[in-house]
């Protein structure tokens, strides 16, 4: 096994590991279980969505969503990522942070969103005009603002104010949904009001946190070139990979527009939607896990007990969903989305494979070498390209979702193997798990809940170990 990767002078023994690693791990589930309550939001509005538009309608409102998404990763150049890596490293850049996310993201956001939006209109390619005029006004600010909200979560995942990061993720899927009810209530529930609304509720949500993000870092300076220099040479290789896990994540769904319109889009958002269920906990999990890692905090062998617990729990969740998809879509959706079933029923098996890469892409990426994913995530993309043009038009969404899923497997063997060379650990030791695993998962659980209830019930909170 390779040497502790601690922080010089730092104390390394097992006793000093396990009280700091049990503290740490309560947080991350109760921060895990704030960011689960933003995911039940954002599942009832994707329920909402598919009720009140229609099946044409939620492909298409689907459609805005991963552009926005997409033109956000687009729009970071990988800067965020760079900003966490070296504030986990040096704390003084904390006093920067912020001060460089704002300038930076409302000026490249806004402008390549504007440049997608009014080009791709202008060129008239289906998958812009498809949103109309209100999905470009909206989108050009959903874009930079969702930029700058990338920036503040990671900012107090910096600080490691799990609890506070998750909060805001939470409020950017919740308050989207309020805005969703209420069109519903004045009888105004179309696809361009709902891109506004959530246009507007992002705007709203960074504007909220804007106060915490001030009480709980130090006091922000002035913009640091140093820091943006240092940021854009890291972030230029996490940039690519980025856009690189993007494109094999959602670039079928610009196919599938492309093959089968919006309606096809809208089955097979519900099956995507449903599947996302399982891998959001690794996800959440894992951007946590970024700065303990780049701190190099953990010692050998804890990374492959996180591994082993994260896809234990995506088997048993995975195992739940197959079992119950079938009354679960009709009861939530209704029978017009009945065909998503037999795609969800296919995309859930790549779903394990997929969440595993929340741990060890993460891993390899905050050990200093984020290109690699590039080539990792590049690969996974042209099987799910070449895949998607040979099967969609012979088996509609079904064909999406084998290819999602042969592309997921692609990417988690891969990053399987590097996390295993740098862990120097068998697969046994990488998947298998113990009952310790179990018991620190009980722990961390039990913890949580504790923690819960006490802020409930305005208690303080006994002194532990950071």
């Amino acid at each position: 096994m390779p040497q502790s990767r601690h922080m010089p002078g730092a104390r390394v023994d097992a006793t000093s590991d396990e009280a700091s690693s049990s503290p740490r791990a309560t947080r991350m589930v109760r921060a895990a279980v704030i960011s689960y309550s933003s995911f039940v939001c954002l599942f009832i509005s994707s329920v909402l969505a598919s009720r009140l538009l229609g099946v044409e309608g939620k492909g298409i409102f689907s459609l805005f969503l991963a552009t926005v998404t997409g033109l956000m990763i687009v729009a970071t150049f990988g800067v965020p990522q760079g900003q966490m890596y070296h504030a986990s490293k040096q704390q003084e850049w904390l006093r920067h942070f912020m001060a460089n996310a704002v300038p930076f993201s409302l000026v490249t956001g806004g402008v390549i969103a504007l440049v997608y939006f009014a080009g791709g209109r202008g060129l008239g390619l289906r998958q812009v005009t498809t949103l109309g005029w209100s999905g470009l006004v909206a989108g050009v600010i959903a874009v930079p603002v969702g930029v700058l909200l990338m920036y503040q979560r990671q900012y107090f995942l910096t600080l490691h104010r799990f609890e506070l990061a998750k909060a805001a993720g939470a409020a950017s899927a919740t308050l989207p949904l309020f805005g969703y009810l209420g069109l519903y209530a004045i009888g105004h529930a179309t696809v361009s009001t709902f891109m506004g609304a959530f246009a507007v509720s992002q705007l709203l949500c960074f504007a909220i946190f804007l106060i915490p993000a001030r009480r709980v870092g130090p006091v922000q300076a002035r913009f640091s070139l140093e820091l943006a220099r240092r940021s854009l040479t890291f972030g230029a290789r996490q940039y690519a990979s980025d856009i690189a896990s993007y494109l094999m994540s959602r670039l079928d769904f610009f196919i599938v527009t492309l093959y089968l319109g919006a309606t096809g889009l809208g089955l097979y958002s519900v099956a995507v939607g449903l599947a996302e269920i399982i891998v959001r906990l690794s996800n959440e999990i894992g951007t946590m896990l970024y700065p303990v890692f780049a701190r190099g905090d953990l010692k050998s062998g804890q990374p492959a007990a996180a591994l082993r617990i994260i896809t234990l729990m995506a088997i048993v969740l995975a195992t739940v969903l197959e079992l119950v998809s079938g009354p679960l879509v009709r009861v939530l959706y209704g029978a017009a989305f009945a065909d998503a079933v037999p795609a969800f029923r296919w995309i859930v098996l790549g779903t394990v494979a997929w969440s595993t890469t929340h741990v060890t892409w993460t891993y390899v990426s905050s050990t200093g070498r984020p290109g690699v994913g590039v080539f990792v995530f590049g690969f996974a993309t042209v099987v799910d390209v070449l895949l998607n043009i040979i099967l969609l038009p012979h088996l509609g969404v079904v064909g999406a979702s084998i290819a999602a899923t042969a592309s997921y497997f692609a990417a988690g063997v891969v990053f399987f193997h590097l996390f295993r060379s740098a862990e120097r650990c068998s697969i046994r030791t990488a998947l298998v798990p113990r009952w310790s695993d179990l018991q620190l998962l009980w722990r961390a659980f039990a913890g949580a809940r504790e923690g819960l209830l006490r802020a409930l019930r305005h208690r303080p909170a006994p002194a532990v170990a950071p």
